[in-house]
């Protein structure tokens, strides 16, 4: 049981961070790459738009490799990991026809099977179901469909009227940071429990955030428990 409460805890919080940060780095790939590389590798914006897509989902296989690995499935996960390295072999080699953008995608699809692969075998051993580990996916894609909401359609405007890659970036950052700190703060819920007690945690030790804090744990009592239920429990 403890296991699964930390297994699934830590892929709710694994997941409320990277899910919309990926989604942050997708719409800001093309004034990053412009402002990071130069205007001589605007053609690098769509693979790494594409590669983004792998970051989310390589958390899952992560928290696979810990704790099959705990408890000493490391055959087990040695033999996923050479048909992982098999499926991007081949995806590289079949997508490459298609240039980097093709290349991409067949091994974004190769990481995806390895995730549903990953996860079916730590599903053995965990002992959570399929609709336990959608759970965990909930706060994260809730924040990524905020963050998406408000970056995309912020640079789609700047780069229309401003055409400034730092003006726009600087915008989109601006107004996305503030709108999730004004959502973890009118409905910490979105976030799940257990991200809302990690910043909990973390304020505690900052005595001058402790009067802010107590105003953001009164809104967020009611954010509902994010580990299986007990009745599930084996």
């Amino acid at each position: 049981a403890r296991r699964r409460r930390a297994y699934v805890q830590s892929l709710e919080l694994a997941n409320v961070v990277l899910v919309p940060l990926a989604a942050f780095m997708i719409i800001i790939a093309p004034e990053a790459v412009r402002l990071v590389l130069g205007e001589k590798w605007k053609d690098l914006v769509r693979p790494l738009q594409i590669m983004l897509l792998q970051v989310p989902l390589r958390a899952s296989v992560r928290m696979g490799d810990i704790t099959g690995t705990a408890v000493g499935r490391v055959y087990a996960i040695g033999v996923l990991k050479i048909i992982y390295a098999g499926m991007i072999g081949l995806a590289a080699f079949s997508g490459v026809r298609w240039g980097l953008s093709g290349v991409t995608i067949a091994v974004t699809l190769a990481v995806f099977v390895n995730l549903v692969l990953m996860v079916r075998f730590t599903m053995s051993y965990v002992r959570i179901s399929l609709a336990d580990y959608g759970q965990t996916w909930i706060p994260g894609l809730s924040l990524g469909t905020l963050v998406t909401g408000v970056a995309l359609p912020c640079a789609w405007i700047l780069r229309q009227k401003v055409g400034s890659e730092i003006l726009t970036l600087s915008a989109v950052v601006i107004l996305t940071v503030l709108s999730v700190a004004l959502t973890v703060w009118f409905r910490p819920r979105a976030i799940g429990r257990t991200a809302f007690q990690v910043i909990m945690d973390f304020g505690r030790r900052i005595p001058r955030l402790s009067a802010l804090l107590s105003g953001l744990e009164k809104r967020g009592s009611d954010v509902p428990p994010s580990a299986p239920r007990p009745g599930r429990e084996a």
